[in-house]
């Protein structure tokens, strides 16, 4: 949206973002598994500054505290409101949050490399992993993770009976390539268990009476949450447009300011 916007002479874009750059989130399990020139190359392909498409707006490292009819307030994190931005046209894109280490807190494209790093060798380092969620995101990270650390354990639970039984059909051809790894003998899947706690040894129990590896590296896949805190705050004067206005591209007429 914003690379769209800053081509249009008559507007003026100001983009407020967590981080410096922008991310392709579906490369994120990837990344986490790979290293040397395979991570560089694709790291360089997924990542890009903010200041490389936004060149006649600005830029500005904040998060979002609260909306108001004419102006957002935001901080330098979440709840704090320590500056204002006036706008005319609002377009609020905050993305998701996920439990485990999917995503990262730091501003920089740097930081956001070294936490590659760092996530890989957590992986490289501990006794297996274990992956909760039979989803989107578990499944290619369970299979990522067996394709390139070949002899680590990897265990993977899902509640569900199916593999990505959001998406109609996906079911049977991943079961495909997750036996084909299985066949190997350091992936295991268990279908139909839930993860209900961990005990202080790190060790995740099922509702089964199972138990995973004590210290293995776990990754949480159980979906993602909205970064919508902004519209709790009792600062937000005006809360917003339903699903089915965003799906028909309309928007809140604020006195000539539009939000959408």
């Amino acid at each position: 949206m914003s690379y769209r916007l800053d081509k249009i002479p008559e507007l003026h874009v100001t983009l407020l973002d967590t981080k410096e750059y922008v991310e392709n989130t579906p490369a994120v399990p990837r990344l986490m598994t790979l290293a040397g020139e395979e991570f560089k190359e694709m790291f360089d392909q997924s990542h890009l500054n903010h200041t490389a498409y936004v060149k006649n707006g600005d830029v500005v490292i904040g998060s979002l505290a609260a909306v108001r009819t004419d102006h957002i307030l935001y901080g330098a994190k979440t709840g704090v409101a320590a500056h204002a931005l006036p706008y005319d046209y609002l377009v609020i894109s905050t993305g998701t949050s996920y439990q485990s280490d999917i995503k990262t807190d730091g501003t920089s494209i740097e930081h956001r490399r070294r936490s590659y790093e760092i996530e890989h060798e957590r992986i490289k380092s501990a006794p297996g992993t274990v992956i909760v969620g039979g989803g989107l995101v578990g499944t290619e990270l369970a299979l990522d993770i067996a394709t390139y650390f070949p002899g680590k354990k990897v265990e993977w639970l899902s509640g569900s009976d199916t593999l990505m039984s959001r998406i109609h059909g996906f079911h049977d051809p991943t079961m495909e390539v997750v036996e084909r790894e299985a066949a190997k003998g350091d992936l295991k899947l268990s279908l139909g268990e839930r993860a209900i706690s961990v005990d202080q040894a790190g060790s995740i129990l099922t509702d089964k009476g199972n138990e995973t590896t004590p210290g293995a590296r776990a990754y949480w896949c159980t979906g993602y949450r909205a970064n919508n805190s902004f519209m709790k705050d009792p600062r937000t004067a005006c809360l917003l447009y339903t699903s089915d206005a965003a799906d028909e591209g309309l928007g809140v007429d604020l006195g000539g300011r539009r939000i959408i």
